[in-house]
């Protein structure tokens, strides 16, 4: 079984294509790839955190895209479906509802990033990464938030084992960079 995260997929939404300049003639051009692209890394038999907005419309419509997705689907609500009605509409998919934020390997996982004040009054530690949606295709990283939409990933979900790595390499960065820092600090005092 392996995990993975995805972000934004407003399946169903028509104006997300102009939005977010995403490569598709019309909704259901988009749909089909996306469920495609979705299949062609999910297993049947894995987990898939969807960090919020999975889609638009009548409740039916969002049914046939589910039961073509495979995997198991736990879903951080975002700020698109909290006015999806029934109020029950996670379950009525067969989803897991994760509340609007979860903690997972470490890492904080909700649909909206935060600022620092917002990590203070949420008692997440500076240090610690938040994995998020909502900014499409704005940026992949910010500080230590790490966007999974789909916008930033090629249409696809993806691996917590490369979402691990890609903080890694981040790490790295803010060491050698912190180091960098140090040293001009100094030759400037120097």
């Amino acid at each position: 079984m392996n995990l993975f995260f995805t972000a934004d997929t407003h399946f169903h939404h028509k104006n997300i294509i102009q939005y977010c300049n995403r490569p598709f003639k019309d909704v259901e051009e988009m749909n089909e790839m996306m469920i495609q692209r979705w299949n062609e890394v999910v297993g049947v038999e894995d987990t898939v955190i969807h960090v919020g907005d999975f889609g638009i419309g009548n409740i039916r419509k969002l049914q046939d895209i589910r039961v073509r997705l495979n995997g198991m689907i736990w879903m951080v609500l975002g700020n698109h479906d909290w006015n999806i009605k029934p109020h029950r509409w996670i379950e009525d998919l067969g989803m897991i509802n994760a509340d609007p934020f979860i903690d997972v390997q470490g890492m904080h996982v909700r649909h909206h990033p935060m600022n620092s004040d917002e990590r203070l009054y949420n008692n997440i530690p500076e240090d610690k990464w938040i994995l998020c949606g909502h900014v499409h295709d704005h940026w992949i990283f910010n500080g230590r938030k790490l966007n999974v939409g789909l916008d930033v990933h090629n249409f696809t979900n993806i691996n917590i084992d490369k979402i691990k790595e890609q903080i890694r390499q981040m790490e790295l960065t803010y060491q050698i960079m912190e180091k960098d820092k140090n040293v001009l600090k100094e030759l400037a005092n120097g």
